[in-house]
């Protein structure tokens, strides 16, 4: 089983069913990323004092992801996302507010990791997950 854990923001779009998928960065070495019908198990605060089970949930789809955030185009899923209707509704499945929210935060995340590229630019792997019933022991089911 494949755990992720998630900044303490995305917690409640989770819980809500809004935050249906992620975008990972690939692994290195044996650890891997969940394939489609694994369950995954989803984390705020993953190794801190604050680790916070969300819940359990199968991955239903991994994907290629493609992030062009100067240019406002997202590939995914063999396609590509072009208009702000479309992408406003990709972001919000990511846990955003919006394309605009989802591009500031990922704009801020590259600047503290020192991986800011003159493309504005980024190709990791995506997965969705399907909604579930809770497991014992947890707060609530992930989304």
């Amino acid at each position: 089983m494949v755990a992720y854990s998630f900044k303490k923001q995305f917690g409640p779009p989770i819980l809500a069913n809004t935050k249906t998928q992620t975008i990972r960065a690939e692994r290195l070495g044996r650890s891997r990323h969940a394939r489609p019908g694994e369950q995954v198990q989803l984390y705020t605060g993953m190794r801190t004092r604050q680790c916070t089970k969300l819940g359990e949930s199968p991955c239903i789809a991994v994907w290629p992801i493609e992030l062009h955030l100067r240019a406002g185009i997202v590939f995914a899923n063999g396609g590509w996302i072009r208009t702000e209707e479309d992408l406003d509704a990709f972001a919000r499945q990511d846990g955003f507010r919006d394309w605009s929210a989802m591009v500031a935060f990922w704009t801020a995340e590259q600047a503290m990791s020192g991986a800011a590229r003159s493309s504005s630019s980024a190709t990791s792997p995506g997965s969705s997950w399907r909604a579930s019933t809770p497991a014992p022991g947890t707060r609530r089911s992930c989304a």
